[in-house]
Order: C-alpha cells, then sequence, then structure tokens
C-alpha cells in the first residue's frame, strides 16, 4: 500500500510480505524525505542513532554496519554514465523482521524490483534477506551495462589514434580513465560489504541465500577485474598516444630543422653581401652576384642530396 494521509512524504511504499520462515516481514521505501519523517520511521522501527546520523548527512560510499537488531547498509547504484560518471545513493536498514530503504532521488533499482513484485515475482516471499539481494543484484547488472559502454568506448578510442589530425583523444582518454577508476572504488568497496555479510560471526544468512551472496561476490570480483583491465589499457593506450604524438613532433622538428639547414647559409651570404659598405671581395667585379647566386643553389643541391641519403627528405 502507499501510505499518504496527514503525512507530506513525497514517497512511502509500505508493504508485507510472507516470509518461507513462516512469518511476516515489511518492507518500507522512503524516497525524498524530510529529516522529521525520516526521524519519526527510525523511532518507529528503532534504528541506531549512528545509522540515522549517517542517513540523514549521506554521502557515504558503500559499506556496512552492524547494531544489536539491524545492520546498516549503504549501495550507490548508478545513477549517469554519458559524460561524468554519477553514482546515487541507497541506504538499506537490514532486520530479520522488516528492511526499510532511503534515498533522496528515485532509483531506478527500487523501481524494478517493486514492479518485479507487483507483476507477482516470488522474491518477496523468500525473506527481507533475499529482497535485499534482488536490490543488490539489480544494481550489479547495472554495473555490467557499464562495462559494456566502456568497452565500446574503449574500442574507438583505440582506433582514433592512429586518426590523422587534431583530436581532443587524450581528455576523452582521461576523462575516462577518471570513470573507470571510480567505477572500480565504488565496485571494491560493495565487494567488501558482500564479503562483510558472507562471514558467519558477522551476519547470519540461511544456506539458500548465502548461494545467492556468493554469486552476488563473484560478479562484483569480476567486475572489478573488468575495471583493473580498462584501467591498465587506458594507461598503456594512453602511452601509445603520447609516443604516436612525439613521433610525429620529432618528424615536424626534423622538417624545420631541413629548412633551417639550407636557409640559415643562404640569408648569411645574402645578408653580408646585402650591406652597403665598401671592401667586401668580389664587391667591384659585376660577376660576383651571379657567382654567389650560382654558389648558394649549389649549396642548396648538395644539401638536399645529403638529406635525401640520410633518409631525411
Amino acid at each position: 500500500m502507499v501510505s499518504e494521509g496527514e503525512s507530506n512524504w513525497e514517497l512511502i511504499v509500505s508493504r508485507t510480505f510472507p516470509s518461507r520462515t513462516g512469518g511476516e516481514y515489511q518492507w518500507v521505501d522512503l524516497e525524498g524525505s524530510t529529516v522529521d519523517e525520516i526521524t519519526e520511521t527510525a523511532a518507529k522501527f528503532k534504528i541506531h542513532p549512528l545509522a540515522v546520523q549517517a542517513i540523514l548527512e549521506g554521502e557515504e560510499r558503500p559499506r556496512i554496519q552492524d547494531f544489536e537488531s539491524h545492520t546498516f547498509i549503504v549501495l550507490q547504484p548508478l545513477k549517469h554514465m554519458d559524460g561524468d560518471l554519477e553514482f546515487g545513493e541507497l541506504q538499506v536498514v537490514l532486520s530479520k523482521e522488516w528492511i526499510l530503504t532511503f534515498h533522496k532521488e528515485a532509483c531506478k533499482e527500487i523501481g524494478e524490483v517493486r514492479k518485479a513484485l507487483e507483476s507477482g515475482s516470488r522474491a518477496a516471499a523468500q525473506g527481507p534477506d533475499f529482497l535485499f539481494y534482488n536490490i543488490l543484484s539489480h544494481i550489479i547488472d547495472s554495473y555490467f551495462t557499464l562495462t559494456d559502454s566502456y568497452q565500446v568506448r574503449i574500442d574507438g578510442l583505440e582506433e582514433s589514434i592512429f586518426k590523422p589530425g587534431p583530436t581532443t583523444i587524450l581528455s576523452q582518454m582521461l576523462m575516462l580513465r577518471r570513470n573507470v577508476v571510480g567505477a572500480r572504488r565504488v565496485i571494491s568497496y560493495t565487494r567488501e560489504l558482500v564479503a562483510t555479510m558472507l562471514r558467519e560471526d558477522f551476519y547470519d544468512l540461511d544456506d539458500q541465500d548465502e548461494r545467492y551472496y556468493r554469486d552476488a561476490h563473484f560478479q562484483l570480483s569480476h567486475l572489478l577485474e573488468t575495471f583493473e583491465t580498462y584501467r591498465e589499457f587506458l594507461a598503456d593506450l594512453r602511452d601509445s598516444y603520447m609516443s604516436m604524438v612525439s613521433l610525429s613532433l620529432n618528424e615536424v622538428m626534423k622538417k624545420l630543422t631541413v629548412v633551417g639547414t639550407i636557409a640559415l647559409p643562404l640569408i648569411v651570404v645574402s645578408g653580408i653581401y646585402g650591406m652597403n659598405v665598401a671592401g667586401l671581395p668580389g664587391i667591384d667585379n659585376p660577376l660576383a652576384g651571379r657567382a654567389a647566386i650560382v654558389g648558394m643553389l649549389w649549396f642548396v643541391v648538395l644539401i638536399v642530396a645529403y638529406f635525401r641519403k640520410i633518409r631525411w627528405l
């Protein structure tokens, strides 16, 4: 049911589901709630003050913290992957009798789980731990979508570095590498979170749920390896691009050196004989100008022949 009534809560969805253990549990989803609404919910479910403070402050990396009767979890679902990568924030308070989810903005993964439950999915009937796994699984799926997108972009960058002409490839490469490092950090924290839940001395998972959480841990490990590969490949791609830029610059400098080597003696000779002073050798000879021109032309021919011999031209 959707609770509205006298409350000013933007969106609160509260539903009760049967559990495979024989009892019932409740899922309360709060979106865009105010401080008073969050504290009211926290008081009703007796949430630890440290968890309440974390929910109100937000802006945390994925983590997990255990209290006596419940566990506080922070996840970062994918928000935007076009341009600069952006993650949202989803706070979960999990117990054996209920599960609370808090998010400031609409969360696609929560919407997908809710839609699946409304269409008759039996996932909710497995208990709160399995319902949380479903939310986590949808978030992991969005990370896999990100890997597919980045693979296409990396392939495009690899082809672009061999194309001539001015490009913005370096800035694209640096932005993509920054996004890859950011995604890798989030996935690493999330994997650590799941690994903590799998510890018997930390969280009590039954055998059936544990199999699913181990699968989630495996998928996160695979994602982490993939993003690490992307990070290393982008570093190698950047080095290759800088090497190609350096080689291109060397070619330009080589051509400028050839031009300068040819032009400098000609400029010196023409500069000397262009001075309006007496006493220069051959200044009174009418053939001196022609001889100087012929000499300079022969010098150009010899220099060009030399550069061709050493394959600079």
